[in-house]
């Protein structure tokens, strides 16, 4: 949620603070799980007829506990679920593209194996969206 309106210092002119995005917690705990889905189902449609072809799913990290809890309401195979929140913090929509560069790196996709991925992203509860890209 982006401050409104912006406060006025005492020299007239607008704060550094008042372009800055507050982050309700709670808000973000009930819609995630919401919104994941959404993005899931968006691309794999309602059936998940692909989910089993998705070799590794990369999703923004807000925390482990909600990731956690969100692979596991959605019974997703939770060795196939990259994470890293708990090494490198919420990294924002930078986290998937992070985690899928260190599964290059290490080898658990490849370009040009034809492994499927899913990658899916949710922005400060604001928009959200997902691909399903085959390497």
């Amino acid at each position: 949620m982006l401050c409104w309106p912006p406060s006025i210092g005492v020299s007239g002119l607008p704060q550094a603070d008042d372009h800055a995005f507050v982050v309700d917690g709670l808000q973000v705990a009930r819609t995630y799980p919401v919104f994941m889905k959404k993005c899931i189902d968006g691309v794999l449609g309602q059936d998940r007829a692909l989910a089993p072809d998705v070799k590794r799913w990369y999703f923004h990290q807000p925390n482990k506990r909600l990731m956690d809890s969100f692979v596991e309401r959605e019974a997703l195979p939770r060795e196939r679920v990259a994470c890293h929140v708990e090494r490198h913090g919420n990294t924002s929509a930078a986290g998937m593209l992070i985690l899928l560069a260190e599964d290059l790196r290490d080898g658990a996709v490849a370009m040009g194996s034809g492994d499927l991925v899913l990658l899916a992203a949710i922005g400060a509860n604001v928009n959200y969206g997902a691909q399903l890209v085959r390497l």
